[in-house]
């Protein structure tokens, strides 16, 4: 199951239930859990993806660095 996605689809539910309700308590309830629908989602999509080429090239550049030795004098 994609998760994300369906985090996104509940947090769309949440926004469009809090544009048609009358009682500004819920609105503002609904809107809370829009936001943690998002957040989580945007949470779980980065652990998801992976690392960029651009990424895996920075993390080998700053491991080479520390490996490397002084020069010599």
């Amino acid at each position: 199951m994609d998760y994300v996605r369906y985090l996104r689809e509940r947090a769309l539910e949440f926004r469009n239930l809090a544009i048609t309700t009358r009682d500004p308590r819920a609105c503002q309830e609904l809107h809370h859990l829009a936001n943690l629908c998002e957040e989580k989602a945007v949470v779980l999509g980065s652990r998801e993806r992976p690392p960029t080429r651009a990424a895996r090239a920075d993390a080998d550049k700053a491991v080479r660095a520390k490996l490397t030795l002084p020069a010599a004098r």
